[in-house]
């Protein structure tokens, strides 16, 4: 596990994107760019596969509280780790499922659940001053991040961000490949909920 810390890698970016001048963007508009190109990047790691970030909690028959740092299922698993389908509306209320509606999970048909889940990516406040540090499983993470971040400031400053735009793409190719080959070794998702109105402020 590697760990940056968000104003470093905001720094890393403006060097990259060769940005000479940076009064005239806003400590909200960088904690912004940072907020948006990584949970862009966190969304597409967790749906191709990526385990990394994975936490569990227990479950209860009846109505549970998600967790505060929920955002996405991995799987619901009972104690034979059997997986739990998600409800539809052809089930009866007897039978074995999960159901999320309003920040709350509903266990259906056993006492007691193991659920895996994706917490929300780690944000910074907007209008706070404070600092966050970033868990990258590996540098690939760390290099598309600041990619990422210099287009936004090359936009920014009205510059050529064709050179930027083909390390971009080269490093989405990393990325993919690199989550195709964990995905090969570890298997896929294949039954999610997501639920992008929680997020994690720090």
């Amino acid at each position: 596990m590697i760990h940056y810390k968000a104003s470093d890698l905001l720094l890393l970016a403006m060097k990259l994107a060769d940005l000479e001048n940076t009064a005239f963007i806003s400590s909200e508009e960088n904690r912004s760019y940072i907020n948006n190109a990584w949970a862009e990047i966190y969304q597409q790691a967790i749906d191709n596969g990526e385990l990394f970030y994975l936490n569990s909690t227990t479950l209860h028959k009846g109505e549970n509280n998600l967790p505060e740092d929920f955002h996405q299922v991995y799987n619901i698993k009972d104690d034979n780790w059997n997986p739990l389908p998600k409800y539809n509306k052809d089930m009866k209320k007897s039978d074995v499922y999960y159901k999320i509606m309003n920040n709350k999970i509903y266990i259906s048909g056993k006492d007691t659940v193991e659920m895996e889940y994706f917490p929300a990516p780690v944000t910074l406040d907007l209008e706070g001053e404070g600092d966050v540090e970033l868990d990258f499983p590996n540098n690939i993470y760390k290099q598309l991040l600041v990619l990422r971040l210099a287009e936004y400031y090359k936009i920014r400053q009205n510059g050529d961000i064709s050179g930027i735009e083909l390390l971009i793409e080269d490093a989405w190719k990393q990325f993919y490949d690199m989550l195709n080959r964990d995905a090969n070794q570890y298997g896929v998702i294949q039954d999610v909920y997501s639920t992008n109105n929680i997020v994690r402020n720090i």
